[in-house]
């Protein structure tokens, strides 16, 4: 399952910072990257996705 929930990226941050050496972090920071960029692209597109919906049920 994708996480496209900032809190998501928030908690494996958290868990990195508490639990995962700073050289060892790279899986936890790709992971913090692509939720971010899945938040960041969805937000961008939803309204755009919307009104092509909208625009087709007529």
């Amino acid at each position: 399952m994708d996480s496209a929930e900032l809190a998501t990226a928030d908690r494996i941050k958290a868990y990195a910072d508490q639990y995962i050496a700073p050289t060892s972090r790279q899986a936890a920071d790709n992971a913090i990257n692509t939720i971010q960029t899945r938040v960041t692209l969805r937000a961008a597109s939803l309204p755009q996705i919307k009104a092509w919906l909208k625009q087709r049920k007529r």
